[in-house]
């Protein structure tokens, strides 16, 4: 939508002497249709009609251009993570026995360890979790990521684990929001 906006607004500058005529096709639509005409602006729902000149066009480009920049600024911040996973967590019970697995987290290609408490630099409010587990010397083995999305009103989070949820890595206060399965 924003190149589209700024195609247009070059397409003005090349032709000064034209006025363009915005039509859309719905109120909610985001799809503009575009024609050049002499003289007068209409629309296709009977609003008053719009005069575009270069002046507006660029201020519009200015705001758009502004509001890229923040979009694309990042933002980053220390949080406290503690991994609260237990044996028992990560413990798999198949035919009346229990297996645990080799089990490594990594959070922002950070390892931590279970009980351990880390300060973490976070980028945007997103934060990567990444596990690995080895069952039986190789038997059954994996690596997996899981993204999160963290509110920015907490500053302290807690990380569990399980094997039913979809998502396996788990921490309180967040949002999952992409998971990789790596191998």
């Amino acid at each position: 939508m924003h190149k589209q906006l700024f195609a247009y607004a070059l397409l003005f500058l090349a032709f000064p002497l034209t006025i363009i005529t915005i039509r859309t096709s719905f109120i909610s639509s985001d799809t503009l249709m575009i024609q050049q005409k002499k003289d007068t602006v209409t629309t296709q729902n009977n609003t008053p009609p719009i005069k575009v000149t270069p002046a507006s066009l660029s201020d519009t480009t200015a705001s758009l251009d502004k509001a890229n920049n923040q979009k694309n600024k990042k933002t980053t911040r220390v949080v406290t993570v503690k991994n609260s996973i237990t044996k028992e967590m990560i413990s798999y019970s198949k035919c009346f026995a229990s297996y645990t697995p080799d089990f490594s987290l990594t959070i922002n290609d950070q390892t931590i360890q279970p009980g351990e408490e880390k300060k973490i630099n976070i980028t945007n409010d997103q934060l990567t979790t990444s596990y690995s587990y080895n069952f039986l010397n190789g038997f059954k083995k994996g690596k997996r990521t899981v993204e999160f999305e963290m509110p920015s009103d907490k500053e302290k989070f807690e990380i569990t684990f399980s094997w039913e949820d979809d998502w396996h890595v788990l921490i309180k206060n967040s949002k999952p929001i992409k998971k990789k399965k790596i191998h």
